[in-house]
């Protein structure tokens, strides 16, 4: 009796190859996608801590946020090492500041690839510090402080819809920055002090000043800046 053996044809084989090729093209934006959702969501949690953080500050503080930057009275956020100590951050500094606090989309704030050639902070993420920019317009600042950014975090009367924190390009912003459109340093020319739209659909992770966070695309941030910036107080 004549014994037969099954198996595939060349044909088949090839076959079976294409599917498996269009199954993996299919499933790599998905998973992409999925990816860039993680790290958004990581970036999100991220900025959490830093409102706690800022809440830590404040307690310890007379009730004062960290500035978000300074005129020489008190160390701005990022070189605020009380500050960065309730962040479990035992340097903080320009540049010492560890990397699994910054944003994971602000890869050039995670490298050495950036204008200053070394890791640092001022490219993950900004205080916004709109609030002593119409004191100063106005000829003076909120509370007689030198500090930018540097508010009795009580007296925020809109906390629910004023940004604190954000994704940004320097550890500040105001809100005619907002237009500088980047998603992260590219050279020296790069706009600064500006809010960073890299996450899917452009869009960037937020802080509010109650402790809630959240995700605004960059043309509702773009022409609707007040709604974002705007800092009110009793």
């Amino acid at each position: 009796m004549k014994r037969t053996t099954s198996g595939f044809t060349l044909i088949e084989l090839l076959v079976v190859i294409s599917i498996i090729a269009l199954l993996i093209a299919l499933l790599l934006p998905s998973l992409a996608a999925a990816r860039a959702t993680a790290r958004q969501t990581q970036c999100a949690s991220m900025l959490k801590q830093f409102g706690l953080a800022t809440y830590m500050y404040a307690n310890d503080s007379n009730g004062y946020t960290v500035p978000g930057h300074s005129d020489g009275v008190s160390p701005y956020w990022v070189e605020n090492t009380l500050f960065s100590g309730y962040l479990a951050e035992e340097e903080g500094g320009f540049w010492d500041w560890n990397l699994d606090l910054m944003c994971p989309d602000a890869e050039n704030a995670r490298t050495d690839d950036n204008i200053y050639g070394r890791p640092t902070m001022v490219f993950s993420y900004g205080v916004n510090t709109q609030d002593w920019w119409d004191g100063a317009l106005a000829g003076k600042t909120p509370w007689g402080a030198a500090e930018r950014g540097s508010i009795p975090i009580d007296s925020v009367k809109n906390a629910s819809d004023a940004m604190r924190m954000h994704d940004s390009i320097g550890h500040f912003s105001l809100k005619q920055y907002a237009p500088n459109y980047v998603s992260d340093v590219v050279n020296a020319n790069t706009p600064t002090n500006a809010p960073a739209y890299r996450h899917p659909n452009a869009s960037v992770n937020i802080l509010f000043y109650d402790g809630h966070g959240g995700s605004v695309a960059d043309q509702e941030l773009i022409n609707q800046p007040d709604d974002y910036f705007t800092v009110e107080w009793f």
